[in-house]
């Protein structure tokens, strides 16, 4: 049995974006409250649904990052099988949020797909656009079976705190090449070695 685990290089960065996230869904839901409950605002109902409607964005970001950007991959080969869990630890608890097995003989082709693009530019200061976007998942590699299935796993998030400037990185796409290669390498080689 060989394994190989993946988990993401800015888990710290991870962490303080969803806690911001957190605070200004609090902060969404007190002014809903509190537009809502007194008597001295007017019910306006555009501004209800204004901030309804951010609420949405938050908690999907907040569910995105809980699902995509805490959990950890493990990559295991046992006999001529790959099984691959991504993991979510939660007070010393593990929870499998996705599962699957493929026999390495079938697997035809593991794909580098292309990087999850920004579409503004981040500046500075408390930007909740920047926030509920970074935690968009872009899982970047695929691994194509011969029955034309496709499993596509490993969400790479680039480096959180200059979304402008790593738009076309150089270096954020070397890092993500390094880990793209030794998961590669790790299947390739073991195929190599079972089947030769």
């Amino acid at each position: 049995m060989k394994k190989i685990v993946y988990k993401s290089p800015y888990i710290s960065d991870n962490f303080y974006y969803f806690l911001l996230l957190l605070f200004m869904q609090f902060l969404v839901l007190m002014i809903f409250i509190i537009i809502v409950t007194t008597s001295i605002f007017k019910i306006d109902f555009l501004l209800d649904i204004l901030l309804l409607l951010l609420s949405y964005f938050q908690l999907r970001a907040i569910k995105n990052a809980i699902v995509y950007f805490f959990p950890y991959e493990e990559y295991t080969i046992v006999n001529d099988r790959l099984y691959y869990e991504k993991k979510l630890k939660i007070l010393k608890k593990f929870f499998i949020l996705k599962k699957f097995n493929i026999k390495l003989d079938s697997i035809i082709s593991i794909l580098d797909l292309p990087p999850k693009k920004f579409f503004y530019t981040s500046g500075r200061g408390f930007q909740p656009l920047k926030y509920i976007y970074y935690f968009k998942p872009c899982e970047r590699i695929c691994i194509k079976t011969e029955d034309q299935k496709k499993y596509v796993v490993c969400n790479y998030a680039r480096k959180p705190n200059s979304f402008d400037i790593y738009a076309n990185n150089k270096e954020t796409e070397k890092e993500f090449k390094i880990i793209f290669q030794n998961i590669k390498n790790f299947i390739e080689t073991e195929k190599i070695n079972i089947y030769k």
